[in-house]
């Protein structure tokens, strides 16, 4: 049995910790056999709570082969829904669990147009740039070939 939570825009989350090996498309022994995958450390945060074990080992505990696909997403929607995110442990989280097939994506911190004055928006653009900065700076010292996706994104209650 696998159990699901309720996610964002209708979607589910997958509770990991239930999910049989052979449910797990990522993996060749998947009927349904699909090598791409995303995780996000906002998320996968708030499943595993303290764990930190875990959380750092997230592809290990999945067993996600290093030849599949992941987008290791940082969680930056998750900021706008109130949780604070340190860009520290999301960056770490990312080390831990990428490889060169990989695609990262830094901590964004959207912005909300209609709502955010000016100076909110210049600030969290500003501070999402910084994070950037870091991340390509720590993937480049680590002469790591994993991707950075640079993201800028924002949204809106129309």
């Amino acid at each position: 049995m696998v159990d699901l939570y309720p996610g964002v825009s209708g979607s589910f989350v997958i509770n990991i910790r239930s999910l049989p090996i052979k449910a797990m498309w990522w993996r060749e022994e998947c009927p349904v056999y699909h090598p791409y995958l995303l995780m996000s450390y906002g998320l996968f945060k708030a499943i595993l709570k303290d764990d930190k074990q875990v959380l750092n080992e997230t592809r290990k505990f999945l067993h996600v082969p290093d030849n599949a696909h992941v987008m290791l997403d940082s969680g930056g929607f998750q900021v706008v829904l109130g949780k604070n995110l340190d860009p520290n442990e999301v960056l770490m989280w990312q080390i831990n669990n990428s490889s060169p097939n990989d695609v990262v994506v830094p901590l964004d911190i959207p912005v909300n147009p209609e709502h955010d004055t000016i100076d909110i928006v210049e600030k969290r653009a500003s501070k999402t740039a910084k994070n950037i900065e870091l991340w390509i700076k720590k993937f480049d010292k680590l002469n790591n070939k994993t991707q950075i996706l640079v993201p800028l994104h924002g949204y809106s209650n129309k």
